[in-house]
């Protein structure tokens, strides 16, 4: 397939807040932006492999044989071309730096000025998803650090210009199915819920208090936390090597102050009592309650028993539960006060590395559990797609700086609300599906001419044009040799 390359374009060479960045850095349009990551060939992958650095065009081979029937064991040659638009493509000569300065850094200074900004990673195993993200120890050189390293910098940079009142904060955590865990708490499970204010929050499964939030002072700060977090995470075998990653791993990061936190933990402590009073005293009364008013009508019960001691109890129970209720709603809206008043408390960043997506069937070398887990990561991939497109259909003012993509309509989304609630993936992220986020997919693949890698190479490119706003400026062409044997 030959893959089309254009010029970056060339921004200004600092922004607004004092981060200094390199003169190359890109510029993305949009509010959903797709790019393609080419890595490199490894020892004993066939195909072909050059110097891309400063070309236009990068040409990857792709082959299919076909088994021969007879009589006729002809050899022919068939091609079908693939056409895809992409914001920007990146050979393997881009490293993690060029492709954080082109690709990525418009996301960083677009958080750092209050916007929900979220970078995904894309792609079937093994074709560079981890190293993007993450970085590579034993790859060094351009691609020792990754880009989610890379953004920790500047907002370490960012939150150090602001003041000595701020700092920056991580968090890790994973979703393998239905399940949500704490990388940064040793894999303590989560839940995901949605708050009374339409807002999504995540609780510990077991116990009081929310997904870790660890303050970091340093980028090695950072690379330890997300060091620890990878260790947890759930791998396993795929179609492709034994140390795939079976879960979707979600990093966050964003600036906070001192009165920021506080207000936070007094929201939370008050939000523990409010669901531990419901959980054990609401439930003990209104089991007596029910115990006590049996074959009485509702209001035949409430005239009964409400001057008794129960009666009583539950009475008073109600007004401590609606003094609790207007304490917690006092302080939530003193805490959106405090964020309100400055920009670089309101945005946040995450770095979404999925996993695999290994569309290629393998019923002869998985088991049956395996098989089940391959299609949890399927469909929870789909939900992704589903809510990047609603998003990148939705019509957007001017005003922020995005724009409409054009026939989304025609696409069948509209300007439907993203359907994340399909997945638990997707609620999580729910806070990065609306109209004024920052999206970008980096979607990896391979140069191999392997015929397995090929197939996922066409069904990964398929997915990422789904994902894509139609009016993209970098055009792909894939094309793919089918030589059978008819």
């Amino acid at each position: 397939m030959a893959i089309g390359k254009t010029t970056a374009r060339q921004p200004p060479t600092s922004i607004s807040d004092g981060i200094t960045r390199d003169a190359g850095a890109g510029v993305l349009s949009g509010s959903v932006a797709v790019v393609v990551r080419v890595r490199c060939l490894v020892a004993g992958e066939p195909g072909e492999q050059a110097d891309h650095a400063g070309g236009a065009t990068l040409l990857v081979h792709t082959h299919r044989q076909a088994a021969a029937t007879a009589p006729d064991t002809t050899a022919r040659t068939r091609e079908k071309v693939h056409t895809y638009a992409f914001e920007r493509v990146h050979p393997p000569s881009d490293d993690n730096h060029i492709v954080f300065s082109a690709s990525v850094e418009p996301l960083v200074r677009d958080a750092l000025s209050g916007r929900q900004c979220a970078c995904f990673a894309y792609g079937y195993t093994g074709t560079g998803k981890s190293t993007t993200v993450y970085g590579s120890a034993t790859g060094g050189g351009g691609n020792a650090k990754g880009v989610a390293v890379l953004a920790a910098e500047l907002y370490l940079q960012a939150a150090g210009n602001l003041g000595a009142g701020y700092g920056v904060r991580v968090s890790m955590c994973e979703v393998a199915g239905k399940e949500c865990r704490d990388l940064l708490a040793d894999g303590a499970p989560l839940k995901v819920r949605t708050a009374g204010n339409g807002g999504v929050y995540v609780r510990r499964a077991a116990g009081n208090g929310g997904i870790t939030r660890r303050f970091v002072s340093s980028a090695a700060d950072f690379e330890a936390a997300i060091a620890e977090g990878v260790a947890s995470r759930r791998v396993g075998s795929s179609t492709v090597h034994d140390a795939s990653s079976r879960s979707h791993a979600v990093i966050e990061m964003e600036v906070a102050t001192a009165e920021v936190i506080a207000l936070e933990e007094e929201l939370g402590a008050l939000e523990a009592r409010s669901v531990d009073l419901a959980n054990t005293r609401d439930a003990d009364l209104k089991r007596r309650y029910a115990e006590a008013s049996a074959g009485m009508r509702p209001e035949e019960a409430y005239v009964a028993l409400r001057d008794t001691q129960l009666g009583r109890e539950l009475e008073a129970l109600g007004e401590f539960q609606t003094e609790l209720s207007d304490q917690v709603d006092a302080v939530r809206r003193r805490l959106e006060a405090a964020v309100a008043r400055d920009s670089a408390l309101r945005g946040r960043l995450a770095f979404v590395d999925m996993a695999g997506n290994d569309w290629e069937k393998a019923e002869d070398v998985q088991s049956k559990q395996q098989r089940a887990e391959h299609a949890e990561i399927n469909s929870s991939l789909l939900a992704v797609k589903e809510c990047l497109r609603a998003v990148a259909a939705t019509a957007v003012r001017p005003a922020v700086g995005l724009v409409r993509p054009a026939g989304g309509a025609k696409r069948g989304v509209g300007a439907s609300r993203p359907p994340y609630r399909n997945s638990v993936h997707t609620h999580l992220l729910s806070r990065f599906f609306t109209p004024a986020a920052r999206l970008l997919m980096v979607t990896t693949i391979t140069p191999s001419t392997d015929e397995r890698l090929t197939r996922q190479t066409v069904n990964t490119l398929n997915y990422a044009q789904l994902v894509a706003p139609p009016a993209a400026p970098v055009v792909v062409a894939a094309k793919v040799v089918a030589a059978t044997t008819m």
